[in-house]
C-alpha cells in the first residue's frame, strides 16, 4: 500500500470535471485507489465519480491519496502526474513529477491519454485530418 497526503489545489475544489477525469484514470488500474479528505475524514473510491463528490473536497484542503494492489506504483504514478499536469494538486520537488508543457501537445496528448484510444483507427484519422 502507498500513501500520499497532499493539498488540493484546484480553484473551485473537487467538481465533475477533475473527478471524471480522476476516475477514467483510476479505472485503468487493478488497485484499489481512495481518496481520503483530511478535514472531514470523508472516504472517496478513485472509481466512482458520486464518491468522490461526496467528500467535499474544497481548494486548500489536505488529503490523501491510498493506492493499495499488484499495480500500485504504475497507479500512484499516473494519478500524481495527471494531477499535475491539470493543476489539481502544485508540483513540488518531493514528489518527482514535472509539469508537461502544454507547448508540447503530442507528449500532453499521448500522457493524458489511454493508449486503447491513441491506438484506435478513428483516432488516429481524426489526427490525420488536424
Amino acid at each position: 500500500m502507498i500513501e500520499k497526503k497532499l493539498k488540493w489545489f484546484g480553484e473551485s475544489g473537487l467538481h465533475a470535471r477533475p473527478a471524471g477525469q480522476l476516475v477514467s484514470r483510476s479505472i485503468e488500474f487493478e488497485s484499489k485507489i481512495t481518496f481520503i479528505n483530511c478535514s472531514n475524514d470523508r472516504e472517496g473510491d478513485g472509481k466512482g465519480i458520486f464518491s468522490l463528490l461526496t467528500m467535499e473536497l474544497q481548494k486548500d484542503t489536505d488529503f490523501i491519496l491510498r493506492v493499495d494492489g499488484y499495480d500500485e506504483k504504475e497507479a500512484m504514478q499516473s494519478l500524481l502526474q495527471l494531477m499535475v499536469n491539470h493543476e489539481f494538486i502544485a508540483e513540488t520537488p518531493d514528489l518527482g513529477i514535472k509539469r508537461i508543457k502544454p507547448a508540447d501537445p503530442e507528449t500532453l496528448r499521448n500522457t493524458l491519454l489511454p493508449s486503447y484510444i491513441t491506438e484506435s483507427k478513428i483516432y488516429k484519422r481524426y489526427m490525420r485530418q488536424k
